[in-house]
């Protein structure tokens, strides 16, 4: 990859303009957004008294298992020093514009450049993406540690998907584990167990401890909603495609079209030909994202929102990869759309954060 020069500064316009509304988010309100901050603030000061804060009464109320620590010690200093909300506002300017930033370098590393530019405007225009990485919270970690751990994958650098892949986990349990899962499953395919292998010896802690626990976290399967937005999931689908996640507006239903011949294959009965054309026409990048997609799947009973707010990075890179294999016009015509959609967007909160309607 050659050096970033001044030119090339262009491509990262979406990771300044998140961070254009972050700066502003936090001194406007001069407090991190969103419900979540107090309870992660609770379990932090069970750290800061010196307690472990994973099995606080705070913590296993709310996830039912214990939670995981890496989060909480990131606040914990700000808890001794008695600046928790200021310094949870600081966050809270960073975490938005680092997970676009994130999703831009796992095109820009690999020598997309024009790509990189794509997928952060896709994902700046996106209401889940944004809901997801914009709070001071677990998820966030979340959404900018996955392109990396997926870099790792496609680029078959061990020691990012270790790495990465450990922290996700010691951030965030068996979510991260389910989301990493996909990717665990393709390095297998391939036959590169030991990375697997060396993630799984480091973070055997974490979930051993939480085993004993997993009974009754079944109990978020049991088909009640923590939010509104889950139940839209089930009974508005329209709202979750067009007006939550707002992918180019289209949600899942873009990506699928990208794979129109190998479906027609199928239906005329040339099901190895239509499989194989699957397979062989996808990256590995596509390939990778497609098992991740996959194993985020077990989130869609307990937590449909979160599934929704996750899948919108694979979901852009087969967004990404689908535009640019378009005929020039049509390139360009999606290109117009992924402006529209980000300007739309952009303008969007903007107004939300001047009529106050991130105030908690």
């Amino acid at each position: 990859m050659k050096r970033l020069t001044k030119d090339d500064l262009k491509y990262f316009v979406p990771v300044f303009a998140a961070f254009a509304f972050t700066l502003s988010l936090s001194l406007w309100y001069n407090a991190p957004i969103g419900d979540d901050i107090k309870f992660h603030l609770k379990v932090a000061e069970s750290w800061a008294r010196g307690e472990l804060g994973m099995f606080s009464a705070e913590a296993l109320s709310m996830n039912r298992l214990p939670y995981p620590p890496l989060f909480h010690l990131l606040l914990m200093p700000s808890v001794w020093l008695g600046i928790e909300i200021p310094f949870a506002a600081f966050l809270q300017i960073l975490l938005f514009p680092a997970a676009v930033l994130s999703l831009e370098l796992l095109f820009w590393r690999q020598g997309m450049k024009f790509e990189s530019l794509l997928a952060g405007a896709l994902v700046l225009g996106s209401h889940a993406f944004f809901d997801r990485a914009v709070q001071v919270a677990p998820q966030a970690l979340d959404m900018i540690l996955l392109p990396f751990a997926i870099y790792g994958v496609v680029s078959k650098k061990r020691n990012c998907l270790v790495v990465s892949s450990t922290l996700m986990i010691y951030n965030h349990g068996f979510v991260a584990l389910a989301i990493l899962g996909g990717l665990f499953l393709f390095e297998i395919l391939r036959r590169n167990y030991r990375p697997v292998l060396t993630a799984l010896a480091l973070v055997a802690p974490i979930l051993l401890v939480s085993l004993p626990y997993l009974p009754q976290s079944l109990s978020f399967f049991g088909g009640k909603y923590e939010n509104s937005q889950e139940a839209q999931f089930w009974f508005n689908p329209l709202y979750f495609t067009v007006m939550y996640q707002r992918l180019l507006f289209t949600g899942f239903f873009v990506p699928f079209s990208y794979f129109s011949r190998g479906i027609i294959n199928v239906l005329e009965g040339w099901a190895d030909i239509g499989l194989k054309y699957f397979w062989m026409k996808w990256t590995d990048m596509e390939k990778a994202f497609l098992l991740t997609l996959g194993s985020m799947a077990v989130m869609v009973l307990p937590w449909a929102d979160r599934f929704t707010q996750y899948s919108t990075i694979p979901l852009t890179v087969f967004l990404v990869g689908m535009i640019m294999r378009s005929k020039p016009r049509i390139r360009d015509a999606w290109q117009y759309l992924i402006v529209i959609s980000a300007l739309l967007f952009y303008a969007t909160i903007w107004i939300w954060l001047f009529a106050n309607q991130f105030a908690v």
